[in-house]
């Protein structure tokens, strides 16, 4: 860190501090760092004294600070707004999902379409498909209450009467290798995706029979369940992925629930109170198989399901159409606060005052002014020198 010390009289420290935000001025520094690592740059004096400086005239500086105060305000007052929008996009994405699952987004829609719930069909199918041992015993059809209103057509049941299977990731450490089939860990399912931007692998033979456990095929549903716990994605494609115990998978009955519905309720603010709620549990938040069967999730006719897809799909299009132009938006006001300070260095920002002193005088003062401390300095020296003798 280095202190500045400047002839107040002839330079305003203000204007050299908006000099040393310009683009020219952070350029220079960076050339003039040394240093193998982020932590370990520095600079030294002797490399920073030559930094080259706009000079204007005394009064003209005075002048370019006021300006450069009123507007780079303005700036700092557009960018708290911008900074404000992500949180406000994400509220709207939640609201739009907490209408979803309570019905408000298909209430319109209700009074033109009456379709049938079909929860008998359901509840026989499952009896069916466990006395045929298709699906686990611990999947039987469950109705159950929830904590928030919903349609009288609707119905609460708990998350394993839709299911055809819920289970875990390996729970034993895998074999691991440089390449090959991707390994998936809490940490690898997003929001909405799956993300192999830091993902482990397993070669064939592993893959094998890690799948014998746990297949996520295209179309399931992933659950994070620890770290970051509640995090839901979709599988996006058939016999590419295993995965171990950090993760969930959820294979439901198409023919009674869409899975891209379920993921939509998954996420939804009062699900995820359920899912926090429950992975609270344990001292360090984990979230197991039991509880999300247990989850108590809206049922509702096919038909209905498929326009609340829709309808969130529209929505949340809108949302990433407004995340798109806020990032440009962004990079714009980033962008103007340099074209300000340029426009500053250039002698465009303020008028010109004939009146003013040229800035070769002022230059000429300001060199004089140092010679003359540099003397006083010496003297100064000498002085202390000789009174220790």
């Amino acid at each position: 860190m280095y202190r500045f010390r400047v002839y107040e009289n002839l330079i305003s420290p203000s204007y050299l501090e908006a000099w040393l935000r310009t683009f020219t001025a952070t350029q220079f520094i960076d050339n003039i760092k040394t240093g193998i690592s982020e932590s370990g740059l520095n600079i030294t004096h002797a490399r920073f004294k030559p930094m080259p400086v706009i000079v204007a005239p005394f009064d003209e500086q005075k002048r370019i600070v006021e300006k450069l105060d009123t507007l780079l305000a303005q700036v700092d007052t557009i960018q708290q707004r911008l900074n404000n929008l992500p949180d406000i996009i994400k509220r709207f994405r939640q609201s739009v999902l907490a209408a979803a699952v309570s019905g408000k987004l298909t209430e319109q829609w209700r009074e033109n379409h009456k379709f049938d719930i079909q929860l008998n069909e359901l509840k026989l199918d499952k009896e069916i498909l466990i006395t045929k041992k298709e699906i686990k015993s611990d999947l039987v059809f469950e109705a159950t209450e929830g904590t928030f209103a919903i349609p009288k057509s609707w119905e609460f049941i708990k998350l394993q009467s839709l299911a055809s299977k819920v289970t875990d990731g390996e729970h034993k450490t895998p074999k691991r290798e440089e390449s090959g089939r991707f390994l998936l860990s809490a940490r690898n399912v997003r929001d909405g995706f799956i993300d192999t931007s830091n993902v482990d692998f397993v070669g064939d033979d592993e893959y094998a029979k890690l799948r014998k456990r746990c297949n996520p095929s295209k179309g399931d549903i992933l659950i994070s369940c620890s770290g970051s716990v509640g995090r839901i994605s979709l599988v996006d494609k058939d016999d590419e992925y295993v995965m171990v115990r950090s993760a969930a998978l959820i294979k439901t009955l198409p023919k009674y629930v869409s899975n891209q519905f379920l993921m939509y309720v998954l996420q939804s603010p009062h699900i995820q109170k359920q899912i926090v709620d429950a992975s609270k549990s344990t001292a360090q938040a984990n979230l197991f198989l039991g509880p999300i069967k247990n989850l108590f999730v809206p049922y509702l006719p096919i038909e209905e399901q498929t326009e609340i897809v829709r309808l969130v799909e529209q929505y949340f299009a809108l949302a990433d159409t407004l995340e798109k132009n806020l990032a440009n938006a962004k990079q714009r006001v980033d962008n103007l606060t340099q074209s300000i300070l340029a426009k500053a260095f250039r002698g465009e920002l303020v008028p010109q005052d004939p009146n003013d002193e040229p800035a070769d005088k002022l230059l000429a003062r300001i060199k004089a002014a140092r010679l003359e401390a540099e003397k006083l300095e010496k003297s100064a020296k000498k002085a202390a020198k000789a009174s220790k003798k």
